[in-house]
C-alpha cells in the first residue's frame, strides 16, 4: 500500500493523467481496472478520469471502472490527487506519482481506498521493492540526487540491456544522457540491438547522432532517389531532365494536407508539365492504407510512397519537420525555396512557378 499522502494531499477528486500518448496498436490491447473502496468523504465526488485517446472508460459496477488502451511502447500513468494543481508547473512528478504500463502487461489493477487513504497496485510491493522493471529503474533514478549517479544508472542499464526498449527510451527521455557529448551518445547507441529499429525513435536518434539529418540551403543540389508509385512501379528521379521540380511531402493522416488536395489538383491542371515536374511523396505509415485512401486517388501527377516516413533519406536530407511541406528546385536541379504549411502553395510556391518559361 502507498499512502495517498505520499503523492499529494487529497482535496476533491482523483485524476489519472495518461502521459506519452501513442498511436493505437490493435495487437497490444491492454486493460486497466480501477477499483474504488471504502467510504468517500462528503467532499469526494465520483472518480473522474482524463480520457485516453478520447475513449471513455467502461463502468463495470458502482465501484469499478475498466479502461482499454493500445500502447505500442511502455508508458506511465500519473496519479494526480488535486485537480486545482493539474496545470501547476511547479508539480514535481516522481516515481511515487506514476505507474508504468508496458505492452506485455495485458491487465493491470489500481485500487483506491478512501477509508485509509491508500492506493494499491497489486503485484507491486513498494516497501519490498518487488517492482516491475520500469517501476524499479524509475524509483532508483528518483532516489538519486546527484547527476553523476543518474547518468551511471542510465548508461549501465543500456550497456546491460541492449535489447530493451527502455534502453532506447532513455535516449529521448533522460535529461542527463541528453547533456552528454554526441560521441558518447553515439557510442552508447551503437551498443543497442539493431532489431530495435522497428521503433520510430530508433531512426530519429540514429539520424540525429550520425549526422544523417541535413539542413539545406538555397543552391544545394537535388538528391536523386528511387521510390515506387501507387501502382507499385519504380520511379527514378534521375529521369527528370531540364525541368523545375516540386517535391510535396504529405500524408492522409495530415488534416491540412487532405483539406488542400482539391485546390492543388486544380492548380496542377494549369501547369506546363513540359517544364515542371510535380512529385508528391506520401509519409503514410501503411502502404496499403495509402494506396486505397480517397485523397491518394485524387492525385493525377507522380504519386510516391516513402516507407520510412520522416526518417527516410529524403526527409532527413531536407530536414522535413512537418506536413504539408514543399521543396522547389530549378531546371538545373538546384534548391530554390522550401516552405511548410497549408498556405505554402499560395504564399510562396505559385509565385516562383509563375515565372517558369
Amino acid at each position: 500500500m502507498v499512502p495517498i499522502s505520499t503523492f499529494y494531499n487529497m482535496k476533491t477528486h482523483i485524476f489519472i493523467f495518461f502521459s506519452l500518448l501513442l498511436l493505437q496498436n490493435a495487437n497490444s490491447q491492454c486493460k486497466l481496472v480501477i477499483v474504488q473502496r471504502g467510504a468517500k468523504s462528503e467532499l469526494m465526488n465520483e472518480l473522474k478520469i482524463l480520457n485516453y485517446q478520447d475513449v471513455p472508460p467502461t463502468r463495470i459496477n458502482d465501484s469499478t471502472l475498466e479502461f482499454t488502451y493500445y500502447p505500442t511502447e511502455p508508458k506511465y500513468l500519473y496519479i494526480l490527487l488535486d485537480p486545482k494543481k493539474h496545470g501547476d508547473s511547479n508539480i514535481n512528478f516522481n516515481w511515487k506519482s506514476r505507474i508504468w504500463i508496458a505492452p506485455e502487461i495485458k491487465r493491470r489493477k489500481l485500487i483506491i481506498n478512501y477509508s485509509n487513504k491508500t492506493i494499491e497496485i497489486p503485484n507491486i510491493n513498494v516497501e519490498n521493492k518487488t517492482l516491475h522493471e520500469w517501476d524499479s529503474i524509475c524509483q532508483l533514478m528518483g532516489e538519486k540526487n546527484k547527476d553523476s549517479e543518474e547518468i551511471y544508472i542510465v548508461t549501465s542499464y543500456i550497456k546491460t540491456h541492449p535489447d530493451s526498449y527502455l534502453s532506447l527510451w532513455f535516449f529521448t527521455h533522460s535529461h542527463m544522457l541528453y547533456l552528454e557529448s554526441t560521441d558518447k551518445k553515439l557510442a552508447l547507441f551503437n551498443q543497442l540491438n539493431p532489431a530495435l529499429d522497428l521503433y520510430p525513435e530508433y531512426h530519429q536518434i540514429k539520424a540525429d547522432l550520425s549526422g544523417a539529418r541535413k539542413y539545406p540551403n538555397a543552391g544545394d543540389a537535388f538528391k536523386e532517389f528511387t521510390l515506387t508509385d501507387v501502382k507499385g512501379r519504380k520511379f527514378n528521379s534521375a529521369a527528370i531532365k531540364n525541368k523545375w521540380i516540386l517535391l510535396h511531402f504529405w500524408s492522409n493522416g495530415c488534416g491540412p494536407c487532405v483539406h488542400e488536395m482539391d485546390s492543388i489538383v486544380s492548380y496542377y491542371k494549369t501547369l506546363d508539365t513540359s517544364k515542371i515536374a510535380f512529385i508528391s511523396l506520401a509519409l503514410d505509415n501503411s502502404r496499403a492504407n495509402w494506396q486505397k485512401a480517397a485523397t491518394t486517388r485524387k492525385i493525377i501527377w507522380t504519386n510516391l510512397w516513402e516507407s520510412d516516413g520522416f526518417y527516410g533519406d529524403l526527409c532527413l536530407n531536407y530536414n522535413i519537420p512537418a506536413m504539408p511541406f514543399f521543396v522547389l528546385f530549378n531546371s538545373e536541379k538546384k534548391l530554390v525555396v522550401m516552405q511548410d504549411g497549408s498556405d505554402a502553395m499560395d504564399v510562396t510556391i505559385k509565385s516562383y512557378l509563375s515565372k517558369v518559361k
